[in-house]
């Protein structure tokens, strides 16, 4: 039984998001897995460089579209991603002073908490902003580009 899963109420109808959210949930799951295989260490190495990767690239992907929309909840959203990537190097820092069981069974339920509170709490938040300004945001859009192509 997977340890995090994503279910179609979770989507936010934003496909990269949705697509990249998937992923982190599939790490946790790799994860999990390893816990209770006994294989954490190694596993944990592993999740942690691709969790680094994902909280760089999704972050910044998620913020240039607060920008480009003008979102108004964008700065406590970057707030939020700026917490998470203190904790995943405060994470990383102790695994390389001390991996353990106990570090890989804080970063499940770490990541999975936050995962969830912040999907609820934060990205419903923006998929509702977007949905409620649709077509004003189609309309500058399309302004835009007509712009650009005189």
């Amino acid at each position: 039984m997977p340890f995090a899963e994503w279910g179609d109420n979770c989507d936010l109808g934003i496909e990269a998001f949705d697509r990249d959210h998937k992923r982190l949930l599939a790490l946790l799951n790799k994860l999990h897995h390893a816990v209770e295989a006994g294989h954490s260490q190694e596993v944990l190495a592993r999740v942690l460089a691709a969790l680094n990767i994902y909280v760089n690239f999704h972050f910044t992907e998620e913020e240039e579209l607060f920008l480009r929309t003008n979102y108004p909840d964008y700065e406590p959203h970057r707030r939020e991603h700026r917490k998470l990537t203190a904790a995943v190097e405060e994470i990383r820092q102790d695994f390389e002073k001390s991996a353990s069981d106990a570090l890989s069974q804080r970063v499940l339920e770490f990541l999975r908490g936050w995962l969830y509170d912040h999907h609820i709490r934060f990205d419903r938040a923006f998929a509702a902003y977007l949905e409620a300004n649709r077509a004003t945001l189609e309309l500058q859009d399309s302004s835009a580009s007509a712009r650009a192509a005189q």
